[in-house]
């Protein structure tokens, strides 16, 4: 038995904000649906480098908490709490993953931890795209 390869994970042509995903799978409902597959190798879980061993344990809390808000309820929140930021890709100080199309112009930022971390990736529909857990907050400038 052979396994397709879902319409979202296309890695020779990139993840651009044009991208054809089956809506019926992403946007119903409209709930965050997380991918770790561009989380770059020098910002994952492993790289938590801060005396708080606890990281991971909040890193997995935010994630469970926000994978049960809408993107209506996150886009509404505020950005200290389970809202998000708007990065410009300009401002990224490590190397953008070679998937995101020129189209894509920023990343949004969920803080967790309080706001001594960082979840920074890229929103397709419901996907979002994990690329970087910044613990030491050296992803953009603060």
């Amino acid at each position: 038995m052979e396994i397709k390869k879902p319409k979202y994970l296309k890695s020779d042509k990139g993840i651009s904000l044009s991208d054809n995903v089956d809506d019926s799978i992403l946007n119903k409902p409209d709930y965050p649906i997380f991918c770790f597959r561009h989380l770059q190798k020098d910002y994952n879980i492993e790289k938590c480098t801060r005396s708080d061993k606890s990281f991971p344990k909040q890193f997995l809390k935010k994630i469970d908490l926000i994978s049960k808000l809408s993107w209506v309820e996150i886009q509404f929140a505020d950005k200290k709490g389970n809202g998000t930021e708007k990065i410009l890709l300009n401002s990224i100080k490590p190397k953008i993953p070679s998937p995101f199309t020129k189209d894509v112009k920023f990343f949004l930022s969920f803080y967790f931890n309080g706001r001594k971390g960082r979840i920074i990736g890229h929103r397709n529909k419901s996907l979002f795209h994990i690329v970087y857990i910044d613990t030491q907050l050296k992803v953009y400038k603060h």
